[in-house]
């Protein structure tokens, strides 16, 4: 599930992507397939004219992005380093806000759906935090079926 709270570039971007069918890549499974799709979304995502692909203000340790399957978290950062998470994961200035509102969602049993828990965090950081915004965006992504051999 992807939640993106403000920045339409990057909603817009994300939205045509997922609509794209050269998009389509096999389900990742480690941090290094990770990485190699986090290079290509960030490449994609400058040569959309959404950046400079030498701006030095593009690279940095601040977490950019993260990549989730139905068995891992992936931060990547501005480095293209990759860090495997356990169970959730949030970046940007509202990222402390929206930690402790999932932290205490899912050990309160308040939710277990993670669009409904995704969603509150957002609006959460949103409320709380001065460079967090809405509207909110969020996203369930589903990996394609593999072929089905014939018979």
């Amino acid at each position: 599930m992807i939640g993106i709270a403000g920045d339409y570039a990057i909603h817009k971007f994300l939205e045509d992507a997922s609509k794209d069918p050269s998009w389509e890549s096999p389900p990742i499974q480690s941090e290094t397939m990770a990485r190699g799709l986090a290079k290509r979304i960030l490449q994609a995502y400058k040569a959309d004219g959404e950046g400079n692909p030498d701006d030095d203000d593009a690279t940095g340790p601040e977490v950019m992005f993260i990549i989730t399957t139905p068995t891992a978290i992936y931060e990547v950062d501005g480095y293209l380093l990759v860090h495997e998470r356990e169970s959730f994961s949030s970046v940007g200035t509202g990222a402390p806000y929206a930690k402790a509102a999932m932290q205490v969602m899912l050990e309160e049993k308040i939710t277990n759906d993670g669009i409904e828990l995704l969603n509150k965090a957002l609006r959460i950081a949103a409320a709380n935090d001065l460079y967090s915004g809405l509207p909110v965006y969020v996203f369930e992504v589903k990996e394609a079926l593999p072929p089905q051999a014939e018979t």
